[in-house]
């Protein structure tokens, strides 16, 4: 008798999103490993904006459990900004929820005649559904191509943030593959 966890595999990624980003995905895996990790962390690099967000999967080779985050690594100078919460858009209206620290870190210190400063290096992640991530590729039109979220900090320097339609489909292509390579069936628990 089959294992009530695991689903039927969704449907292909939409082909309208079908943007050779595929070389961009990493994934992370080998045999002494139990989870493996899929990611996009070489897409779209926002540099200007002071923040970069990218998003990561994470599979319970054993279980087929997975989980996916959204990363988001600030830079700025001044006060920590302690990111706690995030809003992200949702066809229902945003959505709430905690954040977890990742990573805090100083980087590079300066002083000049116009003041000084460090370089402050805040990166946080948060858990998004499946189902939402194929909602929004599903959804994605030519003026709709972006998924929203604002950072909400603790000294209110909140940050709003987006993630490419496109950079979404190729992690869930990327998913769906390594799922099927290594005979994971597709499992709705978070």
């Amino acid at each position: 008798m089959p294992n009530p966890a695991f689903v039927k595999l969704e449907p292909e990624i939409g082909p309208q999103l079908a943007v050779d980003l595929d070389g961009l995905v990493t994934v992370k895996d080998d045999e002494l490993e139990t989870t493996a990790q899929i990611n996009t962390e070489r897409m779209f690099r926002t540099g200007d904006t002071g923040a970069d967000a990218f998003l990561r999967a994470f599979i319970n080779k054993k279980t087929g459990i997975s989980k996916f985050q959204v990363y988001t690594s600030t830079r700025h100078t001044g006060e920590w900004h302690f990111y706690m919460m995030v809003n992200y858009e949702t066809p229902d209206g945003p959505q709430s929820s905690d954040v977890t620290r990742i990573d805090q870190s100083v980087g590079g210190c300066s002083a000049s005649r116009y003041g000084s400063g460090c370089s402050l290096n805040e990166d946080v992640g948060f858990d998004v559904e499946e189902p939402l991530l194929r909602l929004l590729v599903a959804r994605a039109t030519a003026s709709s191509h972006v998924w929203r979220f604002r950072l909400k900090a603790k000294d209110g320097s909140d940050l709003t943030a987006s993630i490419d339609v496109s950079e979404i489909a190729a992690l869930l292509r990327a998913y769906d593959e390594y799922r099927l390579r290594i005979k994971i069936q597709n499992v709705n628990i978070h």
